[in-house]
């Protein structure tokens, strides 16, 4: 059925009818139709028979089918996965075998600078007012020491005056001393490193063998270890002389060339011209 009305009889639009298919329940309803319209016979619907035609409701699908269906997609996904190609490992860090050679060189004190001050800083020791002595003249982190202690008291020597002149005859010391009522305190920094060995190194053996036989023929004594490296090493060497400031000054020129880094030193008067020394030097370079 495509359109059904229900209408009185003096209702009906004979337009209306003419264009569709006319169905009657009964044949004496013929002459109420236009002319030209015959009324096809039907019999009247039973109200009853339509009481089973209402539509119902969807039924829901039962969860499992998704659940199922789910699961495929994860069955599918995996294989896809397995069959898919792992991608390469990232490749590896370089690691820089002088990384610690480099380090070293960058932040170590270059032996031959702390050398030329200590020779300057006891020079100058030399020359004290009386009743001024030198206590130490020592290797202090990144700086060249010199202490000096007041002896005498209660005389024309030793007075605090007196020192201060001494100092004002000596400007290059002033703007690293610092002097109390019985002490003066000299402090040389030094601001030198070996960085500009970071990208140049010599081999170690034939440099410390070289190196040990020019302080035998200045009449230092040592003792001396060789480090461990896979690439590059340090040896340590330990001098002690009783020696002169040209001593000082001739050990300072040899090591001027090379890679040698300062790390304790101690020195301290032991008569006119002379000084008790002990130094420690670190040659670095390349292992065999």
């Amino acid at each position: 059925m495509q359109e059904a009305i229900r209408c009185p009889i003096d209702g009906v639009n004979p337009v209306l009818l003419q264009r569709h298919t006319v169905f009657i329940t009964d044949e004496s309803l013929n002459v109420h139709l236009p002319a030209g319209v015959t009324g096809g016979l039907t019999p009247a619907v039973d109200v009853a028979l339509l009481s089973g035609s209402t539509l119902k409701k969807a039924r829901q699908r039962p969860l499992i089918g998704i659940a199922i269906a789910a699961g495929a997609l994860a069955v599918g996904a995996g294989l896809f996965y397995g069959l898919t190609p792992e991608s390469p490992p990232p490749p590896p860090i370089p690691v820089d075998p002088y990384a610690a050679y480099r380090l070293t060189v960058s932040t170590a004190i270059t032996a031959t600078p702390a050398l030329n001050n200590t020779v300057a800083l006891a020079a100058y020791s030399e020359l004290l007012p009386q009743g001024w002595t030198v206590n130490t003249l020592t290797l202090e982190g990144a700086a060249v020491v010199l202490r000096v202690n007041r002896t005498q008291k209660g005389s024309d020597t030793g007075k605090h005056t007196t020192l201060i002149a001494w100092l004002a005859q000596h400007p290059a010391l002033q703007d690293f001393a610092t002097a109390t009522f019985d002490t003066l305190t000299v402090s040389i920094p030094l601001t030198g490193t070996l960085s500009s060995w970071a990208n140049t190194a010599v081999p170690i053996e034939p440099m410390t063998t070289h190196a040990l036989d020019s302080f035998l023929a200045l009449g230092w004594t040592f003792t001396h270890s060789n480090g461990l490296g896979a690439v590059t090493q340090e040896n340590t060497v330990t001098l002690t002389k009783a020696a002169s400031l040209a001593d000082i000054q001739q050990l300072a020129n040899i090591l001027a060339p090379l890679p040698a880094a300062m790390t304790d030193l101690s020195v301290t008067p032991s008569s006119v011209g002379v000084f008790t020394t002990t130094l420690t030097l670190t040659l670095l370079g390349t292992t065999p």
